[in-house]
């Protein structure tokens, strides 16, 4: 009985091994278990005996698999093959007659991409005086992004009105209104490389802006990208048309156009953000235009956060009676969605 026992596990422990895949070091040793995926040049591997194992791919001579595995070469081809015993520096697809390099390998078993989608965050800034003075301030701002491995669309809205109290009739006039919607696209030819296109249609009733249209496209590179700070920049060329409700003359031109985006997180609840553009014209030096978009977000929660922000806009050309510069303070709260 004791017999038949031991003989019984032997072929049951004949049998595992059998049916186990299996990874062939550099240095002669294997070891048996399951191939799970190839993850930053490291092969994931469990072992019966050992547990999960990460196997730098310098150190793997070969692996079989005994069910099919997921397999992505560097070419772009996707099989699902069972791989069979392979020379030294290779895997033998079964079916196949020529076996394929280890370096041609991009993926095993790589998890399911997530479903793309859309991003953004809803800024709200609200001012109210009662009282000796009476004054409404509003600042709306909205940015949607859409970003996949290979392109980026970027969606933007931005809605301030200041209004003020007149001293003779105690009426609230409009003393500041702005719309600004802008739409922008980035495709990526590497991991920091991109190509943009951009556009943005903005209206000032009181800087006497009926319209100012500028279309553009150039190329990007992102400087920094972890998980804690990104930064990019941006350089092209731009089309501006500009046309004016008093007698200031409608313009057009083509400028050169720079930009940077540039989020950094100081800790786990404070984040800095910062968006600036400058647009100069290639045929005069007075046409020039200047933004940014500055700030710090306190994060109350997963989706709320409070926010304080710097508005400043600088155009050297301004509309007739107008000034150059315009500064604008904000203290609001946001909504991430």
């Amino acid at each position: 009985m004791l017999k038949r026992t031991a003989l019984c596990g032997l072929f049951l422990s004949i049998a595992q091994t059998a049916q186990a895949d299996q990874v062939f070091l550099s240095n002669g040793d294997s070891l048996q278990g399951n191939v799970v995926t190839l993850k930053e040049g490291k092969l994931i591997f469990n072992s019966p005996l050992l547990g999960e194992l990460k196997i730098p791919m310098s150190s793997v001579s070969s692996f079989s698999t005994d069910q099919p595995i997921e397999l992505h070469l560097q070419n772009g081809s996707v099989s699902k093959p069972v791989l069979g015993a392979a020379p030294a520096g290779y895997i033998q697809p079964e079916g196949s007659s020529e076996p394929i390099a280890l370096a041609g390998i991009s993926a095993l078993n790589p998890p399911p991409e997530k479903a793309v989608e859309w991003k953004g965050k809803l800024f709200a800034g609200l001012n109210i005086e009662t009282g000796n003075t009476e004054a409404q301030d509003i600042d709306l701002n909205v940015k949607s992004t859409r970003e996949t491995k290979k392109d980026r669309i970027i969606l933007s809205l931005h809605y301030e009105e200041d209004r003020r109290e007149e001293e003779d009739t105690d009426d609230l006039t409009t003393s500041k209104r702005r719309t600004s919607v802008g739409a922008h696209y980035d495709y990526f030819w590497s991991p920091k490389h991109y190509l943009y296109a951009d556009s943005k249609a903005e209206r000032e009733t009181t800087a006497d802006i009926e319209r100012r249209l500028i279309l553009g496209g150039g190329t990007g590179y992102r400087w920094v990208e972890t998980p804690r700070t990104r930064f990019e920049v941006e350089g092209g060329l731009s089309w501006v048309s500009e046309s004016f409700t008093d007698d200031t003359r409608d313009n057009d031109y083509t400028a050169l156009r720079t930009a940077t985006r540039w989020t950094h997180d100081l800790n786990d609840d404070i984040s800095f953000f910062n968006e600036m553009e400058w647009l100069a014209s290639l045929a005069d030096s007075e046409d020039q235009l200047f933004s940014m978009d500055t700030g710090l977000a306190y994060q109350v929660n997963g989706s709320l956060s409070l926010e304080a922000r710097l508005h400043y806009d600088w155009d050297k050309s301004p509309a007739i009676g107008n000034e150059k510069e315009d500064t604008q303070y904000v203290f609001g709260v946001s909504w991430g969605f």
